[in-house]
């Protein structure tokens, strides 16, 4: 059996099952078996509701903290962030909020903070204001070294690591 460690943290040690195509993820540290079982929780309930941008869990082991899943692919150098949003979108659509759903604005490039410009401001009841800006470029801005965003050969995203990811019901 042939076996590539991809992720060892102080979380987990997530590898490549060559062999048969397959994520073996084992989860160590502070709060694993609820990281654990949130995983398993949410990607079941993707796998329930039809969701496809997603691994699938192929066998748990709750014994050892360990899930296999699927290989959906390798991780991504960047991504536009209207293929970002497109794929998170995708799995809040069924009540599933990923932990990295929020892009730190210093992974962009280009930055949009020197185009932006206000078009509109109302004053609130409360006496604060609420300010519109708008920002036209020419190409999208891109999203680099994306977390948890892998891709397939295809060229299909999918979204993995739910550990963290809260669902709502």
């Amino acid at each position: 059996m042939s076996h590539e460690t991809l992720k060892k943290s102080h979380r987990c040690v997530v590898k490549f099952d060559k062999d048969n195509k397959q994520i073996v993820k084992k989860f160590i540290g502070d709060n694993a078996e609820e990281r654990f079982n949130n995983e398993i929780a949410i990607l079941t309930h993707l796998e329930d509701k039809g969701c496809e941008c997603v691994p699938k869990i192929l066998d748990t082991d709750n014994e050892n903290l360990t899930i296999k899943e699927t290989f959906v692919g390798s991780p991504v150098l960047s991504i536009t962030e209207a293929d970002h949003r497109v794929l998170h979108n995708r799995v809040e659509a069924f009540g599933v909020y990923h932990n990295d759903s929020k892009v730190n604005p210093d992974l962009f490039d280009p930055s949009l903070f020197p185009k932006i410009k206000p078009v509109d401001q109302v004053k609130n009841e409360d006496g604060t204001y609420t300010v519109t800006y708008e920002a036209t470029v020419t190409t999208p801005r891109t999203i680099n070294n994306p977390k948890n965003i892998v891709q397939n050969e295809e060229g299909e995203y999918y979204l993995i690591d739910f550990e963290f990811a809260d669902l709502d019901e």
